[in-house]
């Protein structure tokens, strides 16, 4: 699956073949469409790894426990998050925006497309109610749309100072903001 997610990545959904994959995998031609007999089987269990393996990437970074958060700290944990998927889980977060593209024109992708978005959402309200910020379900809507928006930004601008300069800055913003916070505090 590593070598689907990388040509996802590197050539987009379009791209997607049972020879690319064997190719970029090192592997005959037969043993991709052995494991995978269409090409949609393949994408949709490409797409499916990928959005997995991301939300398993969120929610340790958001962490489990139950105590409170200050909104700079819960702002703090939404800029872990999204780092971490922006280093480590790079791959997947290409596998996951062609899923969300693809799942816009194909049907049999939504639902994938539809359990990755509940489930993040489900993440980021957690994370906003343990720093009481009123009506965390539907601010998590608000902050995952500005995550994602700066996750593509980031994939498309690649700036070396996205972290200090977008990243962090804006979710403290939009966090003290959504509870409540004056600036100057938590």
């Amino acid at each position: 699956m590593a070598a689907t997610l990388r040509v996802l990545r590197d050539e987009g959904i379009g791209s997607l073949t049972h020879r690319a994959v064997a190719r970029e995998a090192g592997v005959s031609l037969a043993l991709t469409t052995y494991h995978f007999a269409t090409k949609e089987n393949l994408i949709a269990e490409a797409l499916n790894l990928a959005a997995a393996e991301t939300l398993d990437g969120l929610r340790a970074a958001a962490g489990d426990e139950d105590s409170a958060l200050t909104p700079a700290a819960a702002a703090e944990r939404l800029s872990d998050m999204t780092m971490e998927r922006l280093g480590d889980e790079r791959l997947a977060v290409f596998a996951v925006v062609e899923l969300s593209l693809a799942a816009a024109r194909r049907p049999d992708l939504q639902p994938a497309a539809g359990a990755w978005n509940e489930e993040y959402h489900r993440v980021v309200a957690r994370l906003l109610e343990r720093a009481r910020v009123p009506s965390a379900a539907q601010a998590a809507r608000l902050v995952v749309a500005t995550l994602e928006g700066l996750v593509f930004l980031q994939l498309t601008e690649a700036d070396p100072r996205f972290e200090q300069d977008v990243l962090r800055p804006s979710m403290l913003a939009l966090v003290r903001a959504l509870a409540g916070s004056p600036a100057g505090l938590g």
